[in-house]
C-alpha cells in the first residue's frame, strides 16, 4: 500500500436532516490532508431536507433513481470511488479529527487488508433503559473483530481491492450485509485488525429506533437462512438466534452493566431487562417475516 493512500469515504442517507451536517463538518476537519481524500454520500430517496444539505458541502452526491438500501447505495458508492482505501461510517456518527489518519497509518503499520474502528456512545437524549441497553448491546467493534473476525460498517477501513474481490456487500442480508461482507473477507484469508485510535462517536438509539433496528437485524438474519443456509448463519452471528438473546440472561446482562460501570438499580435493571425481551421479540418478528415471505414466493 503507498504511504498516502487516496481514500474514499463512504456513507449512505435516507432523511438524515438532523445528522447530516455534523457528519461533513467534522469530515472536513480531518487532519488527513485533504487532497488525498474524497466524500461520496448516496441519497436513497430522502424526503426531508438531507439533499439540500449536503449540496452546501465539497462531497461527491450520487441520488438513487429509486428506494433501494443501505448495502446497494454502498456498493453504487465504491463502484465510483477513486479510492485506493475504502473508509465507511454512518450518517448519525461523529469521526474524532484524526479518524483518517489513525485508521491508515493502522492500516500500513500492521499490513491489514480491513481496519476496524473504536465506537464509544454518545447520549444525546438521556441514559434511558433503551440507550443503555443499545450501548451495552451494539457495536462492540473490537469484541467483533477479535472474538469473531468481523466488524461493522459504522467504523470500517479496507482496501477497494477487498471489495471487488468479495463481490461487494451482499445486498439481500438486510442490515447484516457489513457482517456477511466481513466474515467472507477474513474466511477468504484477507486479514482484519482493531484500531482503537480510528474513532467515532455513535448516538444511542430511541426506543423506536432500538426496536426497528432489532427488526432488521433479525430480516437480515431470516435473508442469511434463505440464501446461504442456517449453517453460514451461525458460523457468521456465533448463534442461530438474534443477537438479542445474548441479554436475555439477567446474570449476563448484569455483568455486562457491571463492565460498562453502569450503577445498577433494581428498576433500572428491570426495565433494561424489559427492553431486552422487546428487541428478541422484535428480532424473531423479522426473521420470521423474512422465512414466511419466501414461503410466500415459493408457493
Amino acid at each position: 500500500m503507498k504511504a498516502n493512500p487516496f481514500v474514499s469515504v463512504v456513507t449512505s442517507v435516507h432523511n438524515e436532516e438532523h445528522c447530516i451536517g455534523t457528519l461533513l463538518t467534522l469530515l472536513m476537519q480531518q487532519t488527513y490532508a485533504h487532497d488525498l481524500f474524497e466524500v461520496i454520500v448516496v441519497d436513497d430517496q430522502s424526503t426531508d431536507r438531507t439533499v439540500e444539505i449536503i449540496k452546501q458541502y465539497p462531497v461527491r452526491l450520487i441520488c438513487q433513481s429509486q428506494k433501494s438500501n443501505q448495502w446497494i447505495c454502498m456498493n453504487t458508492a465504491i463502484l465510483q470511488a477513486k479510492g485506493d482505501v475504502i473508509a465507511t461510517t454512518d450518517a448519525d456518527c461523529q469521526p474524532t479529527a484524526r479518524w483518517l489518519t489513525a485508521g491508515i497509518s493502522s492500516m500500513k503499520n500492521q499490513h491489514a487488508d480491513l481496519i476496524g474502528g473504536g465506537i464509544s456512545f454518545l447520549f444525546p437524549h438521556g441514559k434511558s433503559a433503551s440507550a443503555l441497553y443499545d450501548s451495552l448491546t451494539f457495536l462492540h467493534q473490537q469484541d467483533l473483530i477479535e472474538r469473531r473476525g468481523v466488524a461493522v460498517t459504522a467504523n470500517l477501513f479496507f482496501k477497494k481491492t477487498v471489495w471487488e474481490h468479495m463481490g461487494g456487500f451482499p445486498p439481500q442480508t438486510g442490515w447484516s450485509g457489513d457482517i456477511a461482507f466481513t466474515d467472507k473477507a477474513v474466511s477468504s484469508g484477507e486479514k482484519i485488525f482493531f484500531e482503537k485510535d480510528a474513532f467515532i462517536h455513535h448516538p444511542a438509539r430511541t426506543t423506536r429506533q432500538l426496536f426497528r433496528k432489532s427488526f432488521n437485524i433479525g430480516l437480515g438474519k431470516g435473508n442469511i437462512i434463505r440464501t446461504m443456509g442456517i449453517q453460514n448463519l451461525h458460523k457468521i452471528f456465533g448463534n442461530a438466534v438474534p443477537i438479542a438473546m445474548c441479554n436475555l440472561n439477567p446474570i449476563r446482562l448484569m455483568q455486562r452493566m457491571r463492565k460498562q460501570n453502569i450503577l445498577i438499580t433494581i428498576p433500572l435493571f428491570l426495565q433494561i431487562l424489559l427492553v431486552s425481551y422487546l428487541c428478541f421479540f422484535c428480532a424473531i418478528t423479522g426473521t420470521s417475516w423474512a422465512l414466511i415471505r419466501t414461503t410466500k414466493k415459493i408457493m
